[in-house]
């Protein structure tokens, strides 16, 4: 198996002069990213040495896929750290998993420099910072990270009220359904792929960045979500990462000239939450090539995704080879819980006592999900054991950790947390006037980042609370 640095040098060598990344209207050669990554981990390496660990907490940009190809082909474990969570999510995360340093953008720089005085430890870096040093270190020597099983990034799963979870994934894990994934859906130099998810999250950092970097696909870099359909409108592109809410809105707001864009997309694929099966052969029946997947940060973002010819629109996906899956004491229409095992599996959360409670003795990850596998090894998902709200941005919500949120609240008895038309809501149990009851949510949203908002309330009396 090839590293990152390894395919970093190869597309440098291959494609050299050919455009990979545009970003702002500044459009970047596989060479110019070759040498900015390498200038930014010798100087990464200078500042903070060799093997260090090193937070980002910023928007998508060309400078964070620098940053993180610097990190994991050169320098140590990078952990990328969702731009909308808030100073309690800061404390939270940096409380027991604490890097080296954290670089953080203009847009977060005001809540970075919040929690700076409570970590001495950890160097605070202006992502400006890095590139405008780099420059002096363009001829440093550096050293590939090429052991498949050394930590290459860190993950967090969304914590509210306890720590989120800290997934470790190695290169090995990162890059092992890659060859399965283009076998499927084939990509190359010739593709153009428009990317605005979240780089912080698995899917849009590992299946949309990273692997546009292994296919050699051009890449063009949303500067806003909210340009992200007229940028696909105008560039046309071939392989897009989406999310089911992306399609409902594209659905909603339906035009020849939207339906035509889409249908010029080779692989279209749906991740982040579960697919409608409804919504899914809407789009299919126009000739639209929608790919539903399955998988989950633990499993290095992919375990399953629709072959481009499926016809089946209820299942999410045939199970990579790669993988292996078995379902945990099935019922009498085959479903029970997903297990996973394979080399893209993390070996578990770090710092976690409940580790047990999730990988197995024989290597299997125990999902949470419910589901059943058909006799093509095509996955059917039901629903969840934990309560995970299936948001429709693809962010993933806890009901449990927002009900124990507000039930801490004083002056709440008991709450109950749901999805009411896409929206998180909130019944509240509480003998508070309503006036106080908008306080209290506008208190408790303060706590949240803002895909985690409660954006419908009800108040109810204690009196009328039943287990």
């Amino acid at each position: 198996m090839m590293s990152i640095a390894a395919y970093l040098e190869r597309d440098a060598s291959q494609w050299a002069d050919k455009d990979f990344i545009t970003y702002k209207n500044t459009t970047h050669t596989f060479k110019d990213l070759a040498k900015d990554v390498k200038a930014a981990a010798g100087y990464l390496c200078d500042r903070l040495g060799r093997n260090s660990t090193v937070a980002i907490y910023a928007e998508n940009s060309y400078e964070w896929t620098v940053i993180y190809l610097a990190m994991t082909a050169y320098v140590g474990t990078f952990m990328p750290i969702d731009k909308e969570w808030v100073e309690h999510d800061l404390r939270n995360t940096l409380s027991f998993i604490a890097p080296d340093a954290l670089i953080y953008s203009a847009a977060t720089a005001e809540k970075a420099e919040k929690i700076k005085a409570d970590h001495p430890n950890i160097q605070f870096i202006p992502i400006e910072e890095v590139f405008s040093n780099s420059a002096d270190f363009e001829n440093a020597p550096l050293i590939p990270r090429e052991d498949p099983d050394e930590t290459a990034i860190i993950f967090f799963s969304s914590g509210t009220t306890g720590r989120p979870k800290a997934i470790p994934l190695t290169q090995g894990n990162i890059l092992n359904n890659a060859d399965t994934l283009f076998s499927r859906t084939p990509m190359s130099n010739a593709d153009l792929s428009v990317l605005y998810l979240p780089l912080s999250h698995v899917y849009a950092g590992i299946s949309n960045f990273l692997y546009s970097l292994l296919s050699g696909m051009r890449l063009y870099i949303s500067d806003d979500i909210k340009n992200s359909m007229a940028d696909m409108m105008r560039l046309r592109p071939t392989a897009v990462c989406t999310v089911p809410l992306v399609l409902k809105r594209a659905r909603q707001n339906m035009t020849p000239e939207l339906m035509d864009m889409m249908k010029n997309i080779r692989w279209l694929y749906s991740g982040g939450s579960g697919l409608d099966a409804e919504l899914k052969q809407w789009y299919r029946d126009r000739g639209v090539t929608l790919l539903d997947t399955y998988g989950s940060t633990e499993t290095s973002a992919i375990v399953a995704t629709d072959l481009p010819d499926e016809e089946e629109p209820r299942c999410c996906g045939t199970v990579f080879e790669t993988v292996e899956v078995k379902i945990l004491s099935p019922d009498s229409e085959g479903c029970g819980e997903i297990l996973i095992r394979g080399k893209s599996v993390t070996k578990g959360y770090l710092n976690n006592p409940d580790n047990a409670k999730w990988f197995d003795d024989e290597g299997y990850y125990h999902s949470g999900d419910i589901g059943r596998l058909d006799d093509k090894n095509r996955l059917y998902v039901k629903g969840r054991i934990k309560r995970l709200l299936d948001m429709p941005n693809g962010k993933n919500v806890f009901a449990d950790e927002l009900e124990e949120l507000i039930a801490a609240q004083t002056g709440v008895q008991k709450a109950r947390v749901y999805l009411e038309e896409g929206d998180i809501t909130a019944r509240i149990f509480t003998d508070m006037a309503e006036e106080e009851g908008a306080k209290l949510v506008e208190k408790i949203n303060s706590l949240l980042p803002r895909f985690k908002h409660i954006r419908r309330y009800y108040l109810s009396p204690t009196g009328s609370v039943t287990k």
